[in-house]
């Protein structure tokens, strides 16, 4: 369901799953990315059990600080994208969310230095348009 894009119907069954496997933090990473797309406050608790359970895992690191990041603990949250970074650096997508987290401290050159690096791997992701028009937007205010 998350794959085709049907998160409506996705929520209530990975919020069925958690309940019945409340120490799969795959399951909780889910959850909390379905959480945070309908703005659900839920979202930072389901983050956090999957990164409590898993915190060696940079996908689960990278949920819960882009959560934070975008819940207005920026610093916080850029510092648990960091850990993920240092873990698997090859993930574009977890740099745009470092890059918007740089940006949103007014730490716009280094913003842009991450987001070309994300937009240099020649892997899609799901954000990549919005990482495009932030690295036109900061090049812009050179």
């Amino acid at each position: 369901l998350i794959r085709a894009g049907r998160y409506n119907e996705a929520l209530p069954v990975f919020e069925l799953l958690a309940e019945q496997n409340p120490r799969k933090p795959g399951v909780l990473n889910n959850l909390a990315m379905l959480y945070q797309m309908k703005g659900d406050d839920r979202a930072i608790d389901a983050a956090q059990r999957a990164y409590d359970l898993a915190p060696r895992n940079p996908l689960y690191a990278d949920t819960l600080g882009w959560i934070l990041v975008r819940r207005g603990s920026t610093e916080q949250g850029l510092a648990v994208l960091r850990e993920a970074q240092s873990r698997q650096a090859d993930l574009p997508d977890l740099a745009y969310h470092i890059a918007v987290a740089l940006n949103d401290l007014g730490r716009s050159e280094q913003a842009r230095i991450e987001l070309e690096q994300a937009l240099t791997t020649g892997v899609d992701f799901p954000e990549i348009e919005d990482a495009k028009k932030l690295l036109t937007d900061l090049k812009s205010r050179r």
